[in-house]
């Protein structure tokens, strides 16, 4: 009766009694699959937008790894449902392994986010995408540049377009600005041979520390 309690009391998002529930049986929170048609009874909150909820249960244990029959975690269906506080619970940081998790239709969560357009629940994950660990780059940037956009666009939903486009421009901004570090510690390497070799002194070239560029324009100037 317990367990059939604890799931009614996620669905409905009856807070209190969830807390007496899992204070009685902590354990149930990682029970999964819960019952036949429950995965997890954070896949029953979420998918609700019981946000107080799924923080009770991801305080007892519960794995927000775990999937249903379609693959899904509860990241996926709480972003399928765009319940933004839900979301940022489900995928706190970047380096959340359910934010880059496909299903069996190869969908993350931020492609259902876009595919239903919402546009609060796209730009969490776009903030956490464009800040990934270095190890997830690549598949961050996969996600950053693939079909999230005709998602969003097939639906109609503009303003989720338009969200996605914004993070395009910054990127590729971004993009250009680190180059230029780079680029002028070498100009600046060049001007400092050059002037050594007019000069036939055969002095060693001065270190340079070029994190941010500012010293290396004042090599062989």
């Amino acid at each position: 009766m317990l367990n059939d309690d604890l799931a009614v009391a996620c669905t409905f998002g009856s807070t209190e009694r969830v807390r007496a529930l899992l204070a009685a049986q902590p354990e149930a929170s990682k029970r999964a699959p819960y019952a036949e048609d429950c995965p997890s009874l954070l896949h029953h909150a979420a998918s609700a937008g019981h946000a107080e909820v799924v923080a009770l249960l991801l305080e007892a244990g519960a794995n927000s790894a775990t999937v249903d029959e379609d693959g899904q975690t509860a990241l996926h269906h709480a972003s399928s449902e765009g319940h933004i506080d839900c979301v940022k619970l489900l995928a706190p940081m970047a380096d959340c392994p359910e934010l880059y998790a496909t299903d069996r239709y190869q969908m993350t969560a931020y492609h259902l986010a876009c595919e239903n357009g919402h546009e609060a629940c796209v730009g969490h994950m776009l903030s956490l995408l464009e800040q990934p660990p270095s190890h997830l780059e690549p598949r961050a940037a996969q996600l950053r540049r693939g079909s999230a956009l005709f998602l969003a666009q097939q639906g109609g939903h503009d303003h989720v377009v338009e969200t996605i486009n914004a993070s395009r421009r910054v990127s590729v901004v971004k993009g250009q600005l680190e180059t230029i570090p780079s680029e002028r510690s070498s100009e600046a390497t060049l001007d400092s041979a050059s002037s050594s070799s007019s000069s036939g002194s055969p002095t060693a070239s001065p270190a340079v520390d070029d994190s941010d560029g500012s010293n290396a324009m004042d090599i062989g100037r």
